[in-house]
């Protein structure tokens, strides 16, 4: 028995030539179908191989593009992190800036703390100030009222003594004359001999010579009355100039009483 691959047995030609025609015919069949087949996997592939090289044109220019993009995006990376660096030294400078200003600003807190305190104690100064110099505006208008009164009650005394010094001046001006018309006529008189007096004669002479000594006694009073009121009128004048000159000045207390025992005299 033969395989399927080997020829049968012919009886004769006839039957091979048959045998090998309806071969021919089957492979010449299957060829036809089989290159129509090939023919449409053809077309087919070729329209795929179309597809496929119009995807690898778009694939590749969308590689081109993401290719450009990724550049763009590279470059736009590399100035973003030049941009970051140097935002981050700018930050770093803020924030030393930023102490160095907290700084100073707590250092103007405290200066202002310290001419706060100083303005405080400036304004208690000036108040007190203020307070001391209204009391010695207020003294110094009554020691202008008292210097007034002083002045008007020294120029009274100044006037008064100048009119006692005058009065005095005057009475020892005429008892002054009296004396000296008294001696005048004594002198004048005729010289008498020598005569031994009677006691009336001895005791006119004891009066005339008691009232000699009397004139004497009141003329030196007068003397030391005119000296004394010359002393004083000279230390009321004094007085009152110093006065006078020096019309703000604080008078002391001993000044006042040597002014009121002046005018007291």
């Amino acid at each position: 028995m033969a395989g399927d691959g080997d020829p049968p047995a012919f009886a004769d030609h006839k039957e091979a030539a048959e045998y090998w025609k309806k071969k021919y015919e089957d492979c010449k069949e299957e060829f036809d179908e089989f290159q129509e087949s090939s023919q449409e996997l053809e077309a087919e592939l070729e329209q795929q191989l179309q597809q496929t090289e119009k995807q690898v044109k778009e694939q590749k220019r969308t590689i081109s593009s993401l290719e450009h993009d990724q550049d763009a995006h590279r470059e736009k990376w590399d100035q973003l992190s030049k941009e970051a660096l140097t935002c981050q030294e700018e930050v770093a400078r803020l924030k030393e800036n930023e102490d160095s200003l907290r700084a100073y600003i707590r250092q103007l807190e405290q200066a202002n703390d310290d001419t706060e305190r100083s303005e405080r104690a400036a304004s208690m100064s000036l108040k007190d100030m203020e307070d001391r110099l209204n009391t010695t505006i207020e003294r110094n208008a009554m020691l202008e009222s008292e210097l007034e009164e002083n002045k008007d009650s020294q120029l009274e005394d100044m006037q008064r003594l100048k009119d006692e010094l005058r009065d005095l001046r005057s009475e020892m001006d005429v008892r002054s004359a009296k004396r000296q018309r008294g001696v005048s006529g004594s002198d004048s008189g005729t010289p008498s001999p020598a005569v031994p007096r009677k006691h009336g004669d001895s005791a006119g002479s004891a009066s005339s010579a008691g009232s000699s000594a009397a004139g004497s006694g009141f003329m030196g009073d007068l003397s030391l009355r005119m000296s004394g009121l010359e002393e004083r009128l000279a230390s009321c004048i004094t007085l009152v100039k110093q006065e006078l000159s020096k019309p703000f000045q604080k008078h002391q207390p001993a000044k006042e009483g040597d002014g009121g025992g002046g005018g007291g005299g």
